[in-house]
């Protein structure tokens, strides 16, 4: 009776051992989940309650945008294990109420704050948070004073300075207007952008038909006298050229609501207060509104920091995940919260970096954070330690303000999208040939303070897919039929284009694909508008790594030939494709039968926008070889992802490998003496010619194994195992310990299923 006991005796250490260990491995995963759990906590200040609406949606705005930064953050593993959490603190577009948030932020557990929205609110929390020293990042607020003589306070946008420099340079130069009329706020952002904006109109030499101020107390009677005003101006001989409106979103909407009641149809410009999507949907429920979309906003240009028609892949992505989670488009407020928390995040994690201790973030070192975090934006200088965001690198000036281009934007159908001119900064005035003429054309334009900008011309842009009647996987290769429409102003050539992927069977003959007659075109209120159609092959190199599981992209990319992106930009035309979303897009696909000859694959994506084509040769220009500079195109893209349908593929491919694979199995189950190394050979010799037929419908010369070969390994590997079961089982040394051929063949029936079940499951999960 002592052998059993001596057996649990002799075992006892070894399983107190794994005990311990199990124990000691459940408690530091433990605490590591523990640490990781801790939050690093970033406030936003934000309106929320007790002001008008359009001041709600901002908030909402400046929230989602934030947030939407935030949960990409964490799903990517947040930092250093740490999760981020956004605190939401309502500021109710109230400078008292702002200063009252602003103290409870500074007592919270927070490393920056991103906010508040305007001005006076920023100016009035800044005094707070430069006395508690914490960082703070605006996405929005203007004023050139918000920075100034606050080392705490940094700035995602453009300064009002800035963009009445911009303004007063468009209308001299771009609109010529003479007549301008100058609507202002009383508040911070009114005065100042009116302030400066009247020195840049002086530096002209000019000076303004009429000025009005909009008094935000008494709205509805200062709204009146201006429309008064107007009105007496549209009947006498001193009609305005152009109204220039500088107002908060909710003052502006009020003004134009007025203006469009009573006839007065003069242009209108404004600041970025009235450049996001939120000024046009603030007049949705009005009967003119429900009557005729864009009747209040249509023709409004306003300057923007961002406008998602002209971004690239990020842009566009962002929009389309954006709108699917939110219901509504971002606008450029979304952008730049987006974008803030993108800055504040990236600071937070180089303050962890560079940090030589790591203090617990929810103790009293919440002050040393804080300083670490102030000193890591404040690094952020250049391009070289940029941050990338949506639509461009991020870095700050020496004033703490981001260095960003300028956009003019109009409103189209409750639409904001880019104006067909815009200005474009030249860094380089060595690349330009022929400076002096385009100076003298007006192309290129000389501003008061020496630097140069260049006119270029936008040209919305859009494609309507007909059918895909074709893929050849063999060539990464396809057919598709399509429109193909431009609309623009001015006197050049947009259809000048080449289409950087047109297939002729992967072949480098020259062949270039040149578009037909127009089948329609028209010009109206100086927009001139053309379509085509067009059915060409194109390709687009296939990745075949998840082969069958695998996802393809089909693509339409085009470039003009000519004109580099500083004079001609192709722009999405979202009013044209009536700005629908990738759920819109599948489902007109679905509805016109696009993909209908195409059985084996399901469409799951749609991608439209524009990034930049660049041509690194000089062809011996020496302009570009002394300057190092490049030609840069702008290139329009329309890309379609496919998904392979696993199922009709398994039907049609993959019933010979199941069959296989039960022959393969069957083998087991005959007696022991009958199963031969001739026979599991052939069945072998069967599968690899099988394997080699699948991957000949892949193009030549794949150098990397795919989803699929490794299929194939896990039955080469059981058919090796039945194999070295079949040889062991007629060894007499085995035989001699008690392993017969059954017991061989036994375990093969055992584990041969556990084994092709667990590959392909592994497969699956891995590559599906």
């Amino acid at each position: 009776m002592m052998k059993p006991i001596g057996k649990r005796s002799k075992y006892r250490g070894e399983i107190l051992f794994l005990l311990s260990l199990l124990t000691f491995i459940l408690v530091l995963g433990w605490a590591n989940l523990n640490f990781n759990r801790e939050t690093i906590t970033i406030a936003i200040a934000a309106p929320q309650s007790n002001t008008e609406e359009a001041n709600l949606f901002l908030g909402r705005e400046m929230i989602d945008g934030a947030q939407f930064y935030i949960d990409r953050a964490n799903k990517a593993g947040g930092i250093n294990g740490k999760k981020l959490k956004l605190v939401v603190y309502d500021d109710q577009f109230n400078p008292d109420r702002a200063e009252e948030v602003a103290k409870e932020i500074c007592d919270s557990s927070a490393l920056g704050i991103l906010g508040h929205y305007g001005g006076r609110l920023s100016l009035r929390a800044g005094e707070v948070y430069k006395t508690c020293q914490i960082p703070a990042l605006t996405g929005s607020a203007t004023a050139d004073s918000v920075t100034v003589d606050n080392p705490w306070y940094f700035r995602a946008i453009f300064t009002n300075r800035a963009q009445s420099q911009f303004m007063a340079e468009y209308i001299q130069y771009i609109l010529q207007a003479k007549n301008v009329y100058l609507i202002s706020g009383d508040n911070t952002y009114g005065e100042t952008f009116s302030r400066d904006l009247k020195e840049s109109f002086a530096a002209f030499g000019k000076d303004f038909l009429g000025m009005q101020k909009i008094e935000s107390d008494e709205l509805e009677r200062s709204s009146d006298r201006i429309v008064i005003d107007l009105l007496k101006l549209q009947q006498s001989e001193r009609k305005p050229d152009l109204i220039v409106l500088v107002a908060q979103n909710f003052e502006a909407e009020k003004i134009v609501l007025k203006m469009r009641r009573n006839g007065i149809d003069f242009p209108i410009f404004g600041g970025d207060a009235m450049a996001d999507i939120s000024f046009a949907e603030s007049f949705l429920n009005t009967p003119e509104e429900q009557n005729q979309r864009g009747f209040f906003s249509n023709g409004i240009h306003a300057i923007a920091p961002a406008i998602l028609d002209i971004s690239d892949e990020r842009g566009q992505i962002f929009k389309n995940e954006f709108e699917a989670r939110y219901g509504y488009t971002p606008g450029w407020v979304s952008t730049f919260y987006y974008d803030g928390a993108n800055l504040l995040v990236a600071a937070i994690q180089n303050s962890l970096t560079e940090g030589a201790s790591q203090p617990d973030t929810e103790s009293e070192n919440i002050p040393i954070m804080r300083d670490r975090v102030r000193d890591s934006l404040t690094k952020i200088d250049s391009l070289r330690t940029s941050v990338e965001g949506l639509t461009r690198n991020l870095y700050f000036n020496s004033e703490r303000t981001i260095v960003s281009q300028i956009l003019m934007g109009v409103f189209r159908q409750n639409d904001f999208v880019s104006a067909f001119t815009q200005l474009t900064p030249i860094e380089n005035l060595k690349s330009i040939s022929r400076l002096a003429e385009k100076i003298k054309n007006n192309q290129i334009i000389q501003l008061g303070d020496g630097s140069y900008v260049e006119r270029t011309s936008i040209v919305d842009t859009g494609i309507d897919i007909n059918e895909v009647t074709k893929i050849d996987e063999r060539t990464s290769s396809y057919l598709i039929d399509f429109y193909l429409w431009f609309r623009y102003q001015g006197d050049f050539k947009p259809d000048n284009i080449e289409f950087t992927n047109f297939s002729v069977e992967r072949l480098d003959s020259g062949e270039k694909l040149t578009l037909d007659e127009p089948i329609q075109q028209d010009i109206e209120n100086d927009v001139n508008y053309v379509v085509y159609r067009v059915k060409a092959d194109f390709y687009e190199e296939f990745d075949f790594h998840k082969y069958p599981f695998d996802r393809q992209i089909l693509s339409i990319r085009f470039r003009h030939n000519l004109l580099t992106r500083d004079r001609l930009i192709y722009v999405v035309d979202f009013v044209g494709m009536r700005h629908a979303n990738v759920e819109e897009i599948l489902q007109k696909f679905k509805t016109d039968n696009v993909f209908g000859k195409i059985t084996n694959w399901r469409v799951t994506n749609a991608l439209f926008f524009q990034n930049s084509h660049i041509s690194r040769s000089t062809l011996g220009v020496r302009r570009l070889i002394e300057s190092n500079a490049k030609f840069n195109y702008s290139k329009f893209n329309a890309e379609i992802e496919i998904k392979r349908d696993l199922l009709r593929f398994s039907i049609k491919n993959l019933l010979p490998l199941w069959f296989f694979v039960g022959v393969a199995y069957s083998l087991l189950f005959l007696p022991p003496e009958d199963i031969s190394v001739e026979a599991i050979g052939s069945l072998l010799l069967a599968i690899v010619f099988y394997h080699l037929s699948l991957l000949d419908s892949l193009p030549e010369g794949i150098g990397y194994v795919v989803a699929l070969d490794y299929a194939f390994y896990i039955i080469y590997s059981l058919l090796a195992l039945e194999l070295l079961l079949v040889i062991l089982g007629y060894s007499p040394i085995l035989e001699a310990r008690g392993i017969t051929r059954k017991k061989l063949i036994i375990f093969g029936r055992i584990s041969f299923p556990l084994l092709w079940t667990m590959g392909c499951g592994s497969l699956y999960f891995i590559y599906a």
